[in-house]
């Protein structure tokens, strides 16, 4: 199988680096961290290859499937992600939404607006985890694997361009990955969410976001969702 290289981007004012040194610097600077085990034990690392089928997306070609594959931790790369939801298929309601993807796990959410925007996320905990807080209020959940991602619209290879949690590079990073009620959605947040879906599931808003320093995902803020789908994600 053809091996792919993502494009994963420290944060939002930074320029794509040779794939060896950027990963050596990644450890270095992590190294430097005060040694917490349970952020040192999160770096990400570099898949080279894959070892099973694709994921079938009717948003993604097989080559950005292939990438984003790859982007997920290693121990989840060795069995296909399943589709759980599909937009068009399942239909808008929040209600049918959450009781067709609490049960994974993990998962990865894929976005297409109507204006051609393509963006989404690797969620890292389960979506079912928001009933444990309480009644009327949200909490976050997730861990640092946890990332959000584009497709290159200005590129004509048009592959993922990744933002990772900033933890990885500096002390002190906002831990602001996921939280949900059942009317509500967000994935990454601090000084704005990187992904908010309320309501039903018709619209939502992008703007910058201090947890993976990534900037607005489309190209205006505001979406209107033409196609969204949720992929559960399981170890083998």
């Amino acid at each position: 199988m053809k091996c792919c290289k993502v494009r994963c981007f420290r944060g939002q004012d930074s320029e794509p680096e040779d794939d060896d040194d950027d990963w050596s610097n990644a450890y270095e600077m992590a190294a430097m961290l005060p040694k917490k085990p349970s952020q040192l034990s999160m770096l990400p690392k570099k898949a080279s290859q894959l070892f099973t089928e694709l994921f079938v997306s009717e948003i993604v070609s097989e080559e950005q499937s292939t990438q984003l594959m790859m982007s997920l931790p290693p121990r989840f790369q060795f069995s296909t992600p399943q589709l759980a939801y599909r937009l068009t298929s399942d239909g808008t309601s929040l209600k049918r939404f959450w009781s067709k993807i609490d049960d994974a796990q993990q998962s990865i959410l894929i976005i297409r607006s109507t204006a051609g925007d393509v963006f989404g996320a690797y969620c890292s905990a389960s979506w079912a985890t928001r009933k444990e807080g309480l009644q009327g209020h949200s909490k976050y959940f997730g861990t640092g694997e946890t990332f959000v991602f584009r497709i290159d619209d200005k590129d004509l290879s048009g592959m993922p361009i990744v933002y990772n949690w900033t933890g990885y590079y500096r002390a002190g990073a906002p831990e602001l990955f996921m939280t949900a009620t059942d009317d509500l959605l967000i994935v990454g947040s601090g000084d704005g969410d990187a992904i908010r879906i309320s309501s039903e599931l018709s619209q939502g808003y992008s703007s910058h976001c201090t947890t993976f320093n990534s900037p607005p995902l489309v190209k205006n803020q505001l979406f209107v969702i033409e196609e969204l789908e949720v992929f559960s994600v399981a170890t083998t």
